[in-house]
């Protein structure tokens, strides 16, 4: 009867240390889970922080240049960083330009081609790369004595900063999809650290509940031997 109680005692702690030993390998996995999904997010948002960081710089950045009503709404574009090409038709046909994006900001115009245009009509409207530049955007009014060389330009530009926006705000949505999605796994993870919590508490019942087994089982065995050695000692007599 000993050796059977001990053996029922010895199986019963095995089977908790196993539980035991499986629950704290879970736990080491899930924490490790945790912490390389957290540093994703916070890579996420500190790329976030940087993108909207070059937008506060895009809108600190305007100069003054034609009306007030201009000037703001050249505040509000957002552009990525890179050279850009666009199109636009002038004068004589396709005029090419390339608009050059540092920081969010504008930092340089150029006309890459303009075969057909009548040099002197296009050499007057070589003023504007830089007064595109300087307004931070290609709305900004003709020169005259240049319309047709001037709107070429000026679209080409536009053409190109349009290309640049787009990018950025193709950047900005599939961080935030990036984003949600990874609040989504943090979520997740949380459920299951739910989970491992309630299981972890349920081995501690179950441990406990073997523990008062074992101290019933002890009293019971201790019981037995007493009453054994009653009538061990009743047939002696």
């Amino acid at each position: 009867m000993k050796y059977k109680n001990f053996l029922i005692r010895l199986l019963s702690l095995a089977i908790v240390a196993g539980a035991l030993v499986g629950y704290h390998s879970a736990a080491l996995d899930r924490q490790q889970m945790i912490q390389e999904n957290e540093n994703k997010i916070a890579e996420a948002k500190a790329y976030n922080e940087s993108v909207m960081a070059l937008e506060n710089v895009g809108k600190e950045s305007g100069q003054e240049n034609g009306s007030a009503d201009s000037q703001d709404s050249e505040n509000e574009k957002r552009y990525a960083d890179g050279t850009w090409e666009g199109t636009g038709t002038g004068f004589g046909g396709e005029i090419r330009a390339a608009v050059t994006v540092e920081n969010g900001k504008i930092t340089g115009v150029e006309i890459l081609s303009a075969d057909s245009e009548d040099q002197a009509y296009f050499n007057m409207a070589k003023v504007l790369p830089e007064q595109i530049v300087e307004a931070q955007g290609a709305e900004i009014d003709t020169v005259s004595g240049a319309a047709f060389s001037s709107m070429g330009i000026l679209e080409a530009a536009s053409d190109a900063l349009n290309q640049a926006e787009s990018a950025l705000n193709q950047t900005e949505s599939a961080l935030n999809q990036e984003e949600n999605a990874l609040n989504q796994t943090e979520s997740a993870l949380n459920q299951a650290e739910n989970a491992l919590n309630q299981t972890e508490s349920a081995l501690n019942q179950a441990e406990n509940a073997l523990n008062q087994t074992e101290s019933e089982q002890s009293g019971a065995s201790d019981g037995q031997n007493t009453s054994e050695n009653i009538q061990s000692k009743a047939v002696t007599l």
